[in-house]
């Protein structure tokens, strides 16, 4: 079919090339033959009329040749698009079978590699099984020997820690016993100090030697304590009164142990001659814990009422010095606790005192006997004490009156 249509213009071509050949060659008889102009000219037309045909010939030719081309160029688009589409359904085809391909090998790696995992974790763990045993045997022993050495160690450790303790307790009881022997013998003579070193003396100074050695930022309140009397003690009444005020201001005491401290502390200033000092102190005792119920507290107060009245004796303040044993009365003359009544006591005997300093013999002696009323009938020995004084200054009373 191909063959048939492409000769068909050839031979047309062909036929056009003969023709125009052997017009050219009539034109040249023809032109040798004709004379005339006007000849010539009709020719002319002629033969133009016969060109223009032939060219329209070639023309409707060439427009049939080009729809054959176009029609067989149509015919090979559409093979190759069929042919392109059978190679996609092929490429498809041929990537599907390549995933699934790689999907098996894909399996078939990773259950090769689980296998392999599989069996060298179980050799590895036999392995370090076996490693771990023998690791752990040894250390085990190795263990059970320095258990039993520490045991041994922590035994003698604790014996000796047993008997530190116990040597640790003892001087504790010693310092402790010491404290209150100096405290009661601070609270028996008030104003007096004490001379010779007793063995309470020697356990406080030798307790004073090793608190010298710390640092003071770390005393306690029992640290200040101790100092405080060991100082007193030895007459250093200075020192002994800087103590007091220290341990007076350590964080977290008991109110009682505060008390009491600033009590000694304002004795000592008193027998240093400080007697505003020392009432300056007893007052911050009558401030901070005058109205305190606790017996401890109470005895506290009193002392430092007593010992005010003392300081304003010294500083001829008598008519202020009785008021304040007339306070002592008014607060604790119904206590029936056994260091209040000989508080009162004592503060009854001050009173009559003062009265006979003022020349106030006869009240002086009103007051004597009001002790001897209060207190003679007293079993107490600080009291059956206080109620032998008044009957002596009470004679030494009568005696100038006479």
């Amino acid at each position: 079919m191909k063959a048939t249509n492409g000769a068909i213009p050839m031979s047309r071509l062909l036929a056009i090339c003969l023709l125009l050949w052997g017009t050219v060659a009539a034109q040249a008889t023809d032109t040798s033959t004709f004379a005339s102009r006007d000849d010539l000219n009709a020719f002319k037309e002629l033969q133009q009329s016969k060109l223009e045909s032939q060219k329209e010939l070639q023309v409707k030719d060439m427009e049939a040749v080009r729809q054959q081309i176009t029609a067989v160029d149509k015919r090979v688009d559409d093979q190759l698009a069929q042919i392109g589409q059978s190679i996609d359904r092929f490429g498809i085809v041929a990537t599907l079978l390549s995933i699934g391909i790689t999907i098996l090998l894909v399996l078939g790696g990773f259950l090769g590699y689980r296998n392999a995992r599989s069996e060298a974790k179980d050799a590895a763990s036999d392995a370090a099984g076996a490693s771990a045993k023998e690791w752990f045997d040894k250390q085990a022993n190795q263990l059970r020997e320095t258990i039993e050495a520490m045991e041994q160690k922590a035994a003698r450790l604790h014996a000796e820690m047993d008997e530190h303790a116990q040597g640790v307790q003892a001087h504790a009881a010693d310092v402790a016993k010491a404290l209150n022997t100096a405290q009661e013998s601070i609270g028996k003579t008030g104003t007096q100090i004490p001379s010779a070193l007793d063995e309470s003396t020697k356990v406080l100074a030798q307790r004073d030697r090793e608190l010298k050695a710390s640092n003071e930022d770390s005393y306690s309140f029992d640290d200040w304590n101790t100092r405080a009397h060991a100082a007193y003690a030895s007459g250093a009444l200075e020192d002994a009164a800087y103590f007091w005020l220290k341990a007076s201001r350590v964080a977290n005491v008991g109110a009682a142990s505060v008390a009491k401290v600033l009590v000694n502390r304002g004795i000592t200033q008193g027998q240093l001659s400080q007697n505003e000092a020392a009432m300056a102190t007893y007052d911050e005792v009558l401030r901070r814990f005058g109205e305190a119920a606790e017996p401890a507290l109470r005895e506290s107060v009193a002392r430092a009422l007593i010992n005010k009245g003392i300081s304003q004796g010294r500083l001829n303040q008598d008519e202020a010095a009785m008021d304040t044993y007339e306070e002592v009365l008014r607060r604790f003359g119904d206590s029936v606790e056994p260091v209040l009544r000989e508080s009162v006591a004592r503060a009854l005997i001050n009173k009559a005192n003062t009265q006979c300093r003022l020349n106030q013999n006869e009240a002086a002696l009103a007051t004597y006997d009001e002790v001897q009323r209060l207190f003679g009938d007293s079993a107490e020995p600080a009291l059956q004490k206080q109620v032998a004084i008044a009957l002596v200054n009470k004679g030494n009373t009568q005696g100038q009156l006479n």
